[in-house]
């Protein structure tokens, strides 16, 4: 197994049903993955970039935890790829810092994958995730397929017990999935 680390970016952390039941499961198969969870580390979204990046040169295997949101990453890890995968360290003449490090988006949805499938939002998933593979392509990291799970909106499911749990199944099934790609 790779040295991993998993980078969180989601904002509404305190509330999240899909995003933290990924990361428990996660860490009960991998225990020694690291974890920089941005939005407790930083809730002014003052990120400290050089403890990021000391981070980021550990790791082997960077993932990127995050739920989709309008259509793109939320805007706490917008803020860490914009501070911390900067010139000269993650690309650049002399930035080749994560130089052949692989990096796998793990990706959770609100609405079922027929959406984007179906071209109701006249995009696909895979069309979104474009810029994040350029991101990863310009710092000469290895994009690998990003690991998605559909339909977890749990906004309609408070109070719900077995709907919340039925996300929960799914949510440790895409963290086995992770798992094994480690």
């Amino acid at each position: 197994m790779s040295n991993a680390l998993i980078i969180i970016g989601h904002p509404y952390w305190k509330d999240s049903v899909a995003n933290r039941a990924i990361l428990e499961e996660l860490q009960k198969l991998r225990p020694q993955i690291k974890i920089s969870n941005l939005i407790e580390l930083y809730p002014d979204f003052d990120i400290d970039i050089e403890a990021e990046q000391r981070k980021l040169i550990e790791a082997d295997t960077v993932i990127w935890q995050f739920p989709l949101m309008w259509y793109s990453c939320p805007s706490i890890m917008r803020r860490y790829l914009e501070g911390v995968l900067s010139y000269g360290f993650a690309y650049g003449s002399s930035g080749s810092k994560l130089k052949n490090k692989r990096l796998i988006a793990s990706i959770t949805t609100g609405v079922k994958q027929s959406v984007y499938e179906g071209g109701t939002l006249g995009f696909s998933a895979e069309d979104l995730f474009k810029p994040l593979a350029q991101v990863v392509k310009m710092c000469s990291m290895l994009w690998e397929p990003p690991q998605v799970t559909f339909g977890l909106n749990s906004a309609g499911a408070k109070g719900d017990e077995i709907k919340l749990e039925e996300i929960r199944i799914r949510c440790r099934e895409h963290a086995r999935l992770l798992s094994e790609r480690l």
